[in-house]
């Protein structure tokens, strides 16, 4: 569902807050502001990039990879068929977070997927305008560089994430989640969370089970043998 945001909405995003009133109603005549069910895909990597998403509420995970099949071989072939698939999990992100905006200033494509995890709702505007803002209002820029550095901290944080024994890269991702406001438990798969943390969804599942409780002292041994 789509409607026109209001003063009061775009106030509540931390870059735009910043604008002078003059911009913001500007704003009103080409912004969207949509709700979408978990899991649409509201930006494709290498599609044609259009406009900047701002998130108000929810949360988004940013997929990275190829995102191409392989082409369908002939019956009989031992080849298996392969479906699309994004690669790789690279972020997550929640309320008052930016998407779109590398695209909108490098020009070009998509560099990424964003999928929603949960009930989301997001201002959009449209790459030229967003472009004329960052040209015109010195403190939008700078907002939105703050916000840019902040998603750097994030990838650094994921770098980490690939440090260390396996059990504790798994703690440090749900510790991340939980900080940002989210259940990875209910909004991640055993295999999303396996990327992240650069493991297999079989050495992961077993560390899941034992965070939830469900491990006996069989699979107690067992997991200290994927993790070692």
């Amino acid at each position: 569902m789509s409607r026109r945001p209001t003063l009061t909405t775009l106030r509540a995003i931390a870059p735009l807050a910043v604008l002078p009133e003059n911009s913001l109603v500007r704003l009103l005549n080409c912004a969207s502001w949509i709700s979408l069910d978990p899991g649409y895909c509201f930006i494709r990597q290498n599609d044609d990039a259009n406009a900047v998403s701002f998130l108000l509420s929810g949360y988004v995970k940013i997929m990275r990879g190829e995102g191409v099949a392989r082409p369908c071989m002939p019956q009989g072939s031992n080849e298996r068929r392969q479906r699309p698939r994004l690669d790789a999990m690279v972020a997550l992100i929640g309320p008052g977070s930016m998407v779109g905006e590398a695209a909108a200033l490098l020009g070009g494509s998509e560099r990424s997927s964003a999928i929603t995890l949960t009930t989301s709702e997001l201002i959009r505007i449209p790459n030229d305008e967003f472009s004329s803002l960052m040209q015109s209002s010195p403190a939008f820029s700078f907002a939105v560089a703050g916000k840019m550095a902040e998603r750097q901290i994030d990838v650094e944080r994921q770098v980490e994430l690939m440090r260390g024994p396996l059990e504790g890269r798994v703690h440090a991702l749900l510790r991340h989640c939980r900080s940002i406001g989210l259940d990875p438990v209910g909004a991640l798969t055993n295999a999303e969370i396996a990327r992240m943390v650069g493991a297999t969804r079989v050495a992961v599942s077993p560390i899941m089970s034992r965070i939830n409780g469900r491990l006996g002292p069989r699979s107690t041994s067992m997991l200290q043998a994927l993790s070692g």
